[in-house]
């Protein structure tokens, strides 16, 4: 193109699109390439055939004085005339991004230059670096003038004289290309290779950017997505005081957030909202991602990271933000919290955490689990579309049994659509409720106890009618917290105390842990049998450790806490003799502290209740005393322990059974035991089956049954 077509050349007042001005800058680009072809014609038409063989006279005098090689005396008119062209053109295209600006056109190139704070010098040589990757011909350009044909992109030295009209103003533009400045500060470019081969190249997503593409950076797409906010912050089932507070911080142009809560607890919901409010996006970032990678490689991507949120206008959602808090992962914090100058940042996380030295505001959110009340509701709207089908009952169950927030509660609706789908039912039941419920609860009890299957229901259990009523109390005592905790306010008078711990105290075999099956299972909930090899340890606070860690656990498993042999870790506390003596009655102390902050169920057993510590018994809700059964609760035993399938003979004599002093641990040992005897013999159980396996219980027992004792019930012995 020559400068007469440059000057005669007419533009519209504003550019239509991003698109067309990247190629109005491409044309300019065009004839600095153009002059610069000019300027190495001439070097070589002027030159000595065996220059790069000896350094002449006249190149020395150039060197010692650039203005000799650099005035007009050594411009051809070719050259003067691309120059005054490139001024303008220059003019041309400030004039129509002005008009573009006023008429509400975004241009990506120029929004870049204006968020970064580029100059126009820099605006030139990141368009001279992005140009290879725009169109291949800018390959070959470049390395003709270069006079490499492996140098398809720009090396430093090349693109200041292309873009500098002096050397002087190529040792400016040096400075804009160090690592503080904006064009490799932001992440613009990047500098590659060593002196005197720098290497100009575009940084990863640039490019994208200004064509107008609104999908992030490749290099971030492994750990970030872009989100699009969907419901606004009153659409939001927030606490009233917290939608209005996170509304008032709408204004603020540069904001640090950190909304501290479990998984599903509405701070995803929150964030969105928040950047509906602001008119943007969200951008969600895998902080373990970031956080796990070594400094200068964390540096980089949050880096990039910030850019993307810059050049796109986007919040970002530090997803995961306690994996930064680790002491061996400072640097990678100090990183992060670096990038923290401009815009909008949320942190989510569930550790508490306060930044020191931070400018900019910074605001923590606490995302409380929601209560029995608003459980229900939240239960009420993920079930809206086959709510007809449970009844208000039901879903005050759900909210009682399991203390799951808002997106568990989502979750487990839709784990449960499965569980139906997998049983061939049509219709999602209270069932599959709550054995979603079960499965989205947390699972790490698994290792501190064993999972007890809730199998009995009460028609199998054989008790006194009075300690039926005190198991049912405790079942209906758990049901019914929503109604006397919020609904009648008992809750805002109970700061400790909303838990329910029941003691079941009696000789082995009597049924405690049966009882405790029976429980869960009226409930719908998990049943946990704790370890006490795996909770008490001999190392000092190492107990106590194991002890938080359980209760926190069963917290967020919404699960029963059965501890069989409680009085070896409840017992009493002793007189102070020794160091053993003083930090076992602190480890009693704590566990005293724990069972009265905790909210769920715990049930303790023990064979000897006069162990126990009284200042735990004083603060049980119920003890239940499992005694020897009588006679007749025998005579139920016996009838009820035998499956339907089990062959028995007709000669068996229950009454006479009955006669003898078991539990119901034992009649079960007696009644297995009899059966494998049958089993062996390939007959039914009889009666002399019976015997020998009763025989041999009371020989396990300690006990020999005596002649007369069997005669008593009407037996013979073998």
């Amino acid at each position: 193109m020559s400068a007469g077509a440059i000057a005669d050349s007419s533009a519209p007042d504003k550019f239509a699109d991003s698109a067309e001005h990247l190629r109005a800058e491409l044309e300019r680009l065009d004839v600095m390439l153009r002059r610069q072809v000019e300027r190495l014609r001439r070097r070589q038409a002027t030159g000595e055939p065996l220059a790069s063989l000896y350094i002449s006279d006249a190149e020395v005098d150039a060197l010692l004085d650039p203005s000799r090689s650099e005035g007009a005396s050594g411009t051809s008119d070719a050259e003067l005339r691309l120059t005054a062209g490139l001024e303008f053109l220059r003019a041309r295209i400030d004039e129509r991004v002005a008009a573009s600006r006023k008429a509400g056109v975004t241009l990506r190139l120029d929004r870049l230059a204006q968020l970064c704070g580029l100059t126009r010098l820099e605006r030139d040589v990141l368009l001279i670096a992005l140009a290879p990757d725009i169109a291949p011909r800018y390959q070959r350009l470049y390395a003709y003038l270069q006079d490499d044909a492996t140098l398809r992109r720009p090396q430093l030295d090349f693109a200041l004289d292309l873009a500098c009209e002096t050397r002087l103003a190529g040792f400016e533009t040096r400075r804009k290309l160090a690592a503080e400045a904006p064009l490799r500060r932001r992440r613009l470019l990047t500098v590659t290779g060593g002196p005197p081969a720098l290497e100009l190249e575009a940084e990863d997503g640039v490019l994208d950017y200004i064509l107008g593409f609104d999908h992030v950076a490749a290099r971030i797409a492994v750990c970030a997505r872009r989100v699009e906010p969907r419901l606004r912050l009153d659409e939001l089932p927030l606490p009233a005081a917290t939608r209005e507070r996170l509304l008032a911080l709408a204004a603020p142009s540069a904001l640090v957030l950190h909304f501290q809560g479990r998984y599903g607890s509405g701070r995803r919901s929150a964030a969105e909202g928040l950047a509906l409010e602001r008119a943007m996006a969200l951008l969600v970032v895998d902080a373990t991602h970031v956080a796990t990678l070594a400094e200068p490689e964390a540096r980089a991507l949050i880096a990039l990271i910030g850019r993307e949120a810059l050049l796109r206008g986007l919040a970002v959602y530090w997803d995961g933000f306690d994996a930064f808090l680790e002491d061996s992962r400072r640097p990678q914090l100090r990183a992060l919290s670096e990038s923290w100058s401009e815009g909008v940042v949320i942190l989510a996380g569930e550790r508490a955490w306060q930044p020191r030295g931070l400018e900019v505001p910074f605001v923590r959110v606490a995302f409380a689990s929601p209560n029995s009340l608003e459980r229900i509701e939240l239960w009420r709207g993920a079930l809206a579309d086959v709510l007809g089908a449970f009844a208000e009952d039901d879903l005050v169950t759900l909210a009682n049994g399991f203390r799951l927030n808002g997106g568990e509660i989502r979750d487990a609706v839709a784990t449960a659509r499965n569980v139906a789908l997998w049983r061939g039912g049509e219709a999602v039941e209270l069932a599959d409720l709550q054995a979603a419920c079960r499965l989205h609860s947390g699972q790490g009890l698994a290792a501190l106890g064993q999972k007890i299957e809730a199998r009995f229901r009460w028609d199998d259990l054989v008790l006194p009618s009075d300690r039926m009523r005190q198991l049912r109390e405790i079942a209906d005592g758990f049901k019914y917290r929503t109604r006397v905790f919020d609904e009648w306010g008992f809750g805002a008078k109970l700061s400790l105390g909303k838990g329910l711990a029941a003691l079941f105290t009696g000789a082995s075999g009597t049924g405690k842990t049966m009882a405790a099956e029976v429980v869960a299972g009226e409930l719908g909930l998990d049943l946990y049998k704790i370890d006490l090899s795996a909770v008490v340890s001999k190392f000092i606070g190492e107990t106590e450790k194991n002890l938080a860690k359980i209760f926190a656990e069963a917290e967020a498993s919404n699960a029963i806490l059965f501890f069989d042999e409680a009085d070896a870790l409840f017992g009493k506390r002793s007189e102070v003799r020794d160091s053993h003596d003083r930090y076992a009655n602190i480890e009693t102390a704590y566990l005293l502290q724990r069972l009265e902050a905790y909210e769920g169920l715990v049930i303790l057993a023990t064979n000897f209740k006069k162990n126990m510590d009284e200042a735990f018994v004083r603060r049980l809700q119920h003890v239940i005393e499992f005694s020897m059964p009588t006679q007749a609760d025998r005579r139920r035993m016996w009838s009820a322990i035998w499956p339907k399938a089990t062959p028995l003979a007709p000669d068996i004599n229950f009454d006479a059974l009955a006669r003898f002093e078991l539990a119901g641990g034992g009649i079960k040992n007696v009644a297995v035991a009899a059966a494998f005897l049958a089993a062996a013999e390939d007959g039914p159980v009889t009666m002399s089956h019976l015997l020998r396996a009763t025989q041999r219980e009371f020989q396990n027992m300690g006990r020999i049954l005596a002649p007369g004792e069997l005669a008593v019930a009407g037996l013979a012995a073998e």
